[in-house]
């Protein structure tokens, strides 16, 4: 009997990551006083599952976080461990959907009182406060822990915060709504401040919505927007998911030089200070899998109920960056979005390899510094080939960044017929400074 149930549910494994071009999968068990659930996603490190567990009449909680080596192993874990659990595939929200928020009415409290409604101004003083007040140093100034989905959702809603205006994400897991109105039994005795970063309250919310969520559900969170240079504007979200990694990355500036500037966060989840970039992506993303997004807003219906607005209703909604023909005379992502944001305006050859150079100066230094505490770490841990600590302090996602920006460089020499952007890229090779590392090994 037992033989047969491991047979069909390795089966049914098979099946429902055959399906996926990444593993974004939910495994539930109901128990007569809660749920638990497992949730296996890919992000910036490799293959992570999460348990959360669920209480009748309250919110969940995750209570455990698993990093595998690979999609086999994930299979191998459930086929061992999850026997008595159901699947659940995390089929896409339709764009019309509107999600309910769970009102927990005992608390009698809300989180802040929501006395705005978000609007197309309330998104430009969104816009003005994210390129002059937030910076790469926000979160370390107010102590705030983040990885790349936490900086997204944690900007919005202490924005939203500080201008009576809703916020809500939706739970990885249950995938309830939780919102400004939202109040776990748990925090209802919990102090107040009028600063954000003292209100107690505030923080300890905030804290729940970063470590519940991440990039699949911001995915769910967020709407596609046309490309031009009204919606790619500061606070607008980059976000990447396919079947090696997921990130995100928020726009911080449009600069003079036809640049667009990212910032971002990453793993593992500490105080940081934020990463810098720039916008410079070769794929085009696929339909529902990110790409350049905005958050939806939250409103309160007839009904006095906290719903999110439906993916489709939101200004400036559009699909046209998945589209075939959006790459029609381009090579790169960016350069058919840089051509939509600076329309008009030729893009420089020389400033667009000036750029580049830039980025590869800034993406080597980060792998430096991975290369260098990853050696650290590996004295003391087994980092052996296929193992989780291997997986984490590796560099293959950030040598196929790098690897991408060189592989643009190439291009526009090629396709270049200008003697200055030649000769710049000639003086630049010949200042390259190399450095080896003889004895730095992870295995």
């Amino acid at each position: 009997m037992f033989k047969t149930i491991v047979m069909i549910l390795s089966v049914l494994i098979s099946s429902l990551f055959s399906h996926t071009t990444f593993a974004n999968e939910v495994w539930q068990i109901k128990h007569s006083d809660r749920i638990e659930y497992w949730v296996f996603y890919v992000d910036e490190l490799g293959w992570v599952g999460d348990h959360f567990t669920q209480p009748h009449g309250d919110l969940q909680d995750k209570d455990q976080s698993v990093r595998f080596p690979t999609l086999e192993s994930i299979q191998k874990f459930i086929t061992k461990n999850l026997t008595l659990y159901s699947p659940k595939t995390l089929s896409m929200q339709s764009d019309d959907f509107e999600p309910q928020s769970v009102i927990f009415p005992q608390t009698n409290k809300v989180l802040w009182e929501a006395n705005n409604e978000w609007n197309e101004d309330w998104e430009l003083q969104y816009k003005d406060w994210f390129e002059n007040t937030f910076d790469e140093n926000f979160f370390r100034t107010y102590n705030v822990k983040t990885d790349c989905a936490d900086a997204a959702y944690a900007a919005r809603w202490i924005f939203a915060r500080l201008n009576s205006l809703p916020a809500g994400a939706q739970l990885a897991g249950s995938g309830q709504l939780i919102t400004q109105a939202t109040v776990k039994k748990s925090w209802k005795n919990l102090s107040r401040h009028n600063n954000w970063w003292q209100d107690e309250l505030f923080m300890t919310a905030l804290e729940y919505v970063m470590n519940n969520t991440y990039t699949h559900t911001l995915n769910q969170d967020t709407f596609p927007v046309k490309i031009n240079s009204k919606t790619i504007i500061p606070g607008t979200i980059f976000l990447t998911l396919n079947s090696q990694s997921g990130h995100t990355m928020q726009v911080s500036h449009i600069d003079g030089n036809q640049n667009i500037r990212l910032v971002w966060s990453n793993l593992p989840r500490i105080v940081r200070t934020l990463d810098v970039s720039s916008f410079r992506p070769n794929d085009q993303p696929s339909l529902s899998r990110g790409g350049l997004i905005r958050h939806r807003w939250i409103y309160q219906d007839e009904h006095q109920n906290w719903r999110m607005k439906a993916k489709d209703q939101m200004p400036d909604y559009s699909l046209e960056q998945y589209d075939s023909t959006f790459m029609e005379n381009y090579n790169y992502f960016y350069e058919a979005v840089k051509a939509r944001v600076f329309a008009g305006n030729s893009i420089e050859d020389l400033a667009d390899l000036k750029d580049a150079i830039e980025l590869v100066d800034y993406q080597l230094r980060l792998r430096k510094d991975i290369v260098n505490s990853g050696y650290e770490f590996c004295q003391q841990q087994n980092c052996s080939e296929n193992s989780v600590n291997y997986n984490n302090w590796s560099t293959p996602s950030r040598d196929k960044k790098i690897k991408d920006i060189f592989i643009q460089i190439q291009s526009l020499l090629l396709r270049n017929k200008n003697n200055d952007v030649a000769n710049y890229w000639l003086d630049m090779a010949k200042n390259l400074e190399y450095h080896v590392y003889d004895n730095y090994s992870i295995s």
